[in-house]
């Protein structure tokens, strides 16, 4: 099942709260071989923000620059996720898939040199700054409320607090370096 670091939490965590509900639904099974890839934050998110790095000429979220957010490529995703199909037990399984580790000033600078920018600020937004710019690029209110939620989460430390627990396992290969050329063409295009 793909889930999401943070779906340990049954509230606070935005829309992986939705995750968690899941895994606890699944958790009922008996045996069954469950593995629960608890997957980082997607880089492809980070398209999202090229309109306010074209446009601002900076980066964020609502939390600190020096904090660490569990990353993942999708293809790393999908090797754990053939790996965990061809090698089941039955039981209820947790797997932490992260491609890589770093904090908001780490993305800033790794993304913006790709584009040219290797002084990309990374700008911590506070709660309603980054709600108002979500509303304002169209998100429904619902959903960017989820997300100022799991912003809020990160900044606590409570969305990785497992995953560092379980001592940070990075599975993934692709890491943001390499992610960061085809954002750069993403970046290019539009």
């Amino acid at each position: 099942m793909l889930s999401s670091v943070g779906a340990d939490f049954d509230a606070g965590t935005g829309p992986i709260r939705g995750l968690h509900q899941i895994e606890e639904i699944y958790k009922t099974l008996r045996d069954v071989h469950i593995t629960f890839l608890r997957a980082g934050y997607f880089y492809t998110n980070f398209y999202n923000d090229i309109p306010l790095i074209k446009n601002a000429g900076i980066e964020g979220s609502n939390f600190p620059a020096e904090i660490k957010i569990p990353l993942v490529d999708p293809l790393d995703i999908a090797t754990a996720a053939a790996d965990a199909l061809q090698n089941s037990e039955v039981g209820h399984h947790v797997r932490y898939i992260v491609s890589d580790y770093v904090s908001g000033a780490e993305i800033a600078h790794t993304l913006g040199a790709a584009i040219g920018n290797p002084n990309l600020p990374w700008i911590e937004f506070t709660d309603e700054q980054a709600l108002d710019g979500m509303l304002k690029a169209g998100l429904p209110t619902e959903i960017a409320s989820l997300y100022v939620e799991m912003g809020q989460a990160i900044r606590a430390g409570k969305l990785q607090q497992d995953f560092e627990i379980q001592g940070q396992p990075i599975y993934g290969k692709i890491q943001l370096n390499h992610f960061a050329i085809d954002f750069a063409k993403r970046f290019q295009k539009l």
